[in-house]
């Protein structure tokens, strides 16, 4: 993602790259942890794949964030009769991962407190 924004003009001072995470859970609570230890109260854009930006979204929004959402750039790939079954795989995929996580933020915030 850093180097999309950097080749499309965003200068390298401008990004601020979370590179610890493993997985969206953790992302999204080092993203959170990073921009309130700077200070940072305004709203948060997210950007990601069709398909992972309602859960991305989410998230952000349980930890109190005004959130903006931006469909990231995919690349089409042809995939033929497969590019259905695909497109279903990925968003079904994300049922269960939106509850997990949405139980793990849950209990996250509960330990804030």
């Amino acid at each position: 993602m850093a180097a999309l924004l950097k080749a499309n003009g965003v200068s390298g001072s401008e990004v601020w790259l979370e590179d610890q995470a493993t997985d969206t859970f953790d992302s999204v609570v080092f993203c959170n942890d990073f921009l309130r230890a700077r200070g940072y109260a305004g709203p948060v854009w997210v950007c990601s794949s069709r398909y992972h930006l309602p859960r991305c979204a989410l998230l952000m929004r349980m930890l109190g964030w005004k959130v903006y959402c931006m469909r990231a750039l995919e690349e089409r790939r042809e995939r033929g009769d497969h590019d259905y079954v695909y497109r279903v795989y990925w968003r079904l995929r994300e049922i269960p991962a939106i509850l997990w996580d949405g139980f793990l933020m849950l209990r996250h915030r509960s330990c804030l407190r």
